[in-house]
């Protein structure tokens, strides 16, 4: 199902609830998963997609942000995205955060040694 239609039965549907999603086109099955699972509807209302960037200045700002002493990464395609611009692994000087558990493991599959992830999974546990 395209993420851009509204679920079949999502109006007047059997779900005792409804789930309403903002992630960018294209970025709902998981969540859409997790939600069935539970019971729920998901409808997704994607108010943007994600387009990727390309060019010298480009990588120039990357490699700056990626020299900073802290880095962080806060989606799994934030890192897919990084990575299509160079190798993240020997881009790496310090550890590196990020927001969650799947961008932790994206980072990981990119070949990047050491990621920190919060326990609470949002921008407050990172702070903390």
């Amino acid at each position: 199902m395209a993420d851009h239609t509204i679920p079949t039965g999502a109006a007047g549907s059997d779900a005792g609830w409804t789930f309403i999603s903002l992630r960018p086109q294209g970025q709902h099955a998981a969540l859409r998963r997790a939600v069935a699972g539970l019971g729920g509807q998901l409808l997704a209302l994607s108010p943007w997609r994600l387009q990727r960037l390309h060019g010298t200045p480009v990588l120039r700002q990357l490699q700056r942000a990626l020299n900073c002493d802290r880095v962080v990464f806060t989606s799994p395609a934030a890192v897919a995205a990084a990575a299509s611009l160079l190798p993240l692994a020997d881009a790496q000087r310090s550890p590196w955060l990020t927001v969650g558990e799947g961008t932790a493991r994206a980072l990981q599959a990119q070949g990047v040694a050491e990621v920190h992830a919060p326990q609470r999974m949002d921008s407050e546990g990172l702070l903390a």
